[in-house]
């Protein structure tokens, strides 16, 4: 209900509203959480003594009726090693929930940061083509009059049919990201969002050694691996549990006479069944702490792969918004001056137009992949962008 409210009256979701709405309503995560609210119900019932066993009867000789009453009790300790296990069993359900919230929020600032490159690559190629066509209607005026050549013409009309050709395919591609947003977020209105508050580089300081601790140590996945580790843990203390007898009172009047006894289920066959039971959960725990580890590697990896590509796009970026953008500009509209002039043909306008074009494009391509990246950092230490740059300060 507080995300319908929140969808409907605010007329400009930023990125932070939608990671909100997101986090409340993907049906993915609130069923993990679901599944998290019911594992703590065995651990009210987990250490619970076993169910007694009650008998009524009747004797036909001694026309008397006769009862009985059993009671299993577990070794000491069992009841609480089964406690254990339901604790860490709720454990790997609470980190899930974290290893999901983590992924959700990445894919949605994916999604966010490619649908504002595809609008914005689809805003500066219909404006590069208003600005081509007049250019064009120039070269057709000075064709008439045959200061301008046949062949600079129709390369000039097949540029601008290659605008055409991208404006429907990013038409097509914006409509797939939104769809896949929807996906994540829910039904909501992409016009609603406001795509430029959140549309800036940002470059993490922190050094890999600092990336690769805080991940060690604070990483979802790494800590789903680690709650798996606790609770085969306590599936093999259980387990070796079982080598000592449980015991078990009985009383009852069979017979005519009441009588009372005590128990004992004995693991039998020196410990065969027992031991075999102990030696599986010891390879099957030994096999999940390699997948432990096998986790820290990847994510080591991984952030390394992602923190790298990150600090490229970010220096990308500013090559081109700084550099090479500017040059690119005065390239263009000094090859414009000079055709004008009639000191230049119109194909090095053309060239230079298309160049301009093209790193306008890239320039936001980096931002986007910048981000991207960043998400992906995001995801694997389980922190935001402003956390892990504040944590590097």
């Amino acid at each position: 209900m507080a995300v319908l409210f929140l969808t409907l009256f605010i007329t400009s979701l930023s990125l932070d509203e939608l990671i909100e709405i997101a986090v409340g309503s993907n049906p993915t995560l609130l069923s993990a959480k679901e599944k998290y609210s019911a594992s703590l119900f065995s651990q009210k019932y987990s250490n619970s003594i076993p169910n007694p066993r009650l008998g009524i009867g009747y004797s036909i000789s001694r026309e008397k009726p006769e009862f009985l009453f059993e009671q299993e009790i577990p070794f000491p300790k069992k009841l609480e090693k089964l406690k254990k296990i339901s604790l860490s069993k709720s454990e790997i359900e609470k980190e899930y929930i974290e290893v999901l919230k983590h992924e959700i929020i990445a894919e949605l600032k994916k999604s966010f940061f490619e649908i504002w490159f595809l609008k914005n690559q689809k805003e500066i190629i219909e404006k590069t083509k208003e600005l081509f066509s007049q250019i064009v209607e120039s070269a057709e005026a000075k064709y008439r009059v045959g200061t301008e050549n046949l062949p600079s013409l129709l390369e000039s009309y097949l540029e601008l049919s290659k605008l055409d050709e991208k404006l429907i395919m990013l038409s097509n591609e914006i409509v797939s990201a939104s769809a896949k947003m929807k996906q994540i977020v829910g039904d909501i209105d992409i016009e609603s969002i406001d795509f430029e508050k959140d549309a800036f580089p940002l470059k993490i300081d922190a050094n890999i050694k600092e990336l690769e601790s805080l991940a060690l140590s604070n990483s979802p996945y790494i800590r789903y691996e680690l709650a798996n580790v606790n609770y085969l843990t306590a599936v093999l203390e259980s387990e070796k549990a079982s080598y000592f007898p449980d015991s078990s009172v009985m009383f009852d009047t069979m017979g005519g006479m009441p009588r009372v006894m005590l128990t004992f289920t004995i693991p039998a066959y020196f410990w065969w069944k027992e031991s075999n039971k102990v030696s599986e959960s010891q390879k099957i725990l030994t096999s999940q702490k390699q997948k432990l580890e096998d986790t820290k590697r990847e994510i080591i990896y991984l952030l390394r792969t992602f923190k790298s590509s990150s600090d490229s796009s970010f220096e990308l970026w500013n090559l081109y918004s700084n550099r090479i953008l500017p040059q690119a500009e005065a390239s263009f509209e000094s090859s414009r001056s000079n055709w004008i002039a009639g000191k230049t043909d119109f194909i090095h306008v053309i060239t230079n137009l298309i160049t301009l074009l093209n790193y306008k494009i890239e320039e936001k391509k980096q931002i986007y992949l910048n981000r991207k990246y960043n998400a992906e950092i995001e995801r694997l230490l389980g922190m935001t962008e402003k956390e892990v740059i504040n944590r590097a300060r």
